[in-house]
């Protein structure tokens, strides 16, 4: 198998958990799972009932067609099937690279802001449309820079004139943690959650008078607590904003 790490992603679970789930994908010939972003996942052990799971210890899973991607359109719209944060079967792995073996591919930040504008939030759906027909004479329009990975992700849609078939994994339990995104999902991040230390070690806040957030004064007497706890509700904290 293949574990697409991702640097900003931490284990955040027993080490015998994660031996466990791994046996597990191994065991039932799984093709691909998501191993992080457990509470921000579209698709859960709380929602994927409808595709038929088979229910184990530590995963559940499902096999998945065109038909089962449209299934779970219905059930998460926004649900990326195929994921950067992800564990792959060695065969699926080859089988998603082959498939972008595109002979010309160009990427147009001008393009994908017009696609934006005109259709607010469809901008997969439209590129998708569009590289049903360029696709034919090896070409493809990417929705990311072509020197990022990010094209490599697939929302349910992008497979649907497929005709393989692959097997899906839900993890049970929550394997590894981003430590400042949350995903959509607030407070799932490691630093939401105070579990990341915000140090100089680990994270700099650039201390300019641009980042100052707010400033207050406190008069206490004796015995008097104020609980000083702030999380910012951003999804991403990129800078520190400071109090």
């Amino acid at each position: 198998m293949i574990f697409l790490f991702n640097e900003d992603h931490i284990i955040n679970c027993e080490i015998d958990t994660l031996r466990q789930t791994i046996k597990e994908l191994y065991k039932f010939k799984v093709d691909i799972m998501s191993y992080s972003f457990f509470k921000a996942n579209r698709l859960n052990t709380f929602n994927i009932l409808p595709l038929n799971p088979k229910q184990n210890n530590f995963i559940n899973h499902f096999d998945v067609d065109k038909n089962k991607l449209k299934l779970i359109g219905k059930i998460s719209p926004h649900y990326f099937h195929v994921s950067l944060i992800s564990i792959f079967s060695t065969k699926y792995f080859n089988q998603l690279i082959n498939s972008e073996n595109i002979k010309i591919k160009f990427h147009s930040k001008i393009f994908n802001k017009i696609i934006e504008k005109l259709y607010p939030g469809k901008k997969y759906l439209i590129l998708e449309k569009i590289n049903f027909f360029l696709n034919k004479p090896n070409f493809s329009l990417n929705n990311w820079p072509i020197c990022t990975p990010f094209n490599f992700e697939k929302i349910w849609y992008q497979d649907l004139n497929s005709n393989g078939e692959w097997r899906q994994g839900i993890p049970k339990y929550e394997l590894f943690t981003d430590f400042d995104d949350d995903n959509t999902a607030y407070g799932e991040s490691l630093i939401k959650r105070g579990l990341y230390p915000n140090d100089e070690k680990y994270f700099r806040p650039r201390i300019i008078r641009s980042n100052l957030l707010s400033e207050f004064f406190l008069e206490l007497k004796k015995g008097d607590t104020y609980d000083l706890t702030y999380y910012n509700s951003r999804d991403r904290i990129l800078i520190c904003p400071v109090l």
